[in-house]
């Protein structure tokens, strides 16, 4: 996986509170994120693995593995 630059990191004032779960932390940083696309380009942003939690293996094959995400 390649390293997101500084500047493409997505931060809201929500994201940096302390008192606020990781899990939620990152729900609110998407959000703004896609709305901030929507209000600026009127299109949704372009799928990236911030949009994603890789979760449990479903299977392996030859080629790789397949996981829940």
């Amino acid at each position: 996986m390649k390293n997101t630059p500084k500047y493409d990191r997505i931060e809201t004032h929500e994201s940096m509170e302390s008192n606020i779960p990781s899990k939620e932390k990152i729900v609110k940083k998407l959000t703004h994120h896609i709305k901030d696309s929507f209000k600026r380009t009127g299109e949704c942003p372009s799928t990236t693995v911030e949009f994603y939690r890789v979760g449990k293996i479903l299977g392996k094959g030859a080629f790789g593995k397949v996981n829940l995400a």
